[in-house]
């Protein structure tokens, strides 16, 4: 069976283990809740490729993908504050990153997975401030790429 539903789970744990979720709100998909949280952390769209390692009805598979994770930070405030906002976002990443790379055998405890590691394209953009007030947003896409090998039962 695929590690992606096992690896989405994973990400998920232990990034909400990592961020106070009244800073950073950690979710699937596309949802936007954020409970209150300025920061949101969103696990979502997997791209990648599953190829047998040999022939038969029970072979091994090798996948991989990479899981785009959306990190994001949105306030009150005037284009003053867009530098602030930014930098968090930023300091957040940082944090995100750690936490996968000091995962044990940086598999995120997921069986099968040989490695998962932010690695990638990434883009940071930052919405349209407003000299006079209102929400100031980053976000910071990134990707982590996963290796793993699974047996087709």
């Amino acid at each position: 069976m695929s590690t992606v539903p096992l690896m989405l789970t994973a990400l998920k744990e232990l990034w909400s283990a990592t961020f106070d979720p009244d800073d950073v709100w950690v979710e699937l998909g596309p949802r936007q809740h954020g409970y209150g949280a300025g920061g949101r952390l969103r696990i979502g769209k997997v791209r990648g490729t599953s190829n047998p390692e040999a022939l038969g009805p029970t072979r091994p598979m090798l996948e991989v993908y990479d899981v785009e994770c959306i990190l994001s930070y949105t306030v009150q405030g005037t284009i003053d504050d867009q530098s602030a906002v930014t930098t968090q976002v930023m300091d957040w990443y940082a944090v995100a990153e750690y936490a996968v790379r000091a995962s044990p055998s940086q598999t995120v405890g997921v069986p099968g997975v040989r490695w998962a590691v932010v690695m990638g394209d990434f883009e940071l953009t930052e919405a349209e401030a407003s000299e006079t007030g209102g929400p100031i947003n980053a976000s910071f896409t990134f990707n982590v790429h996963v290796e793993a090998m699974y047996r087709l039962t």
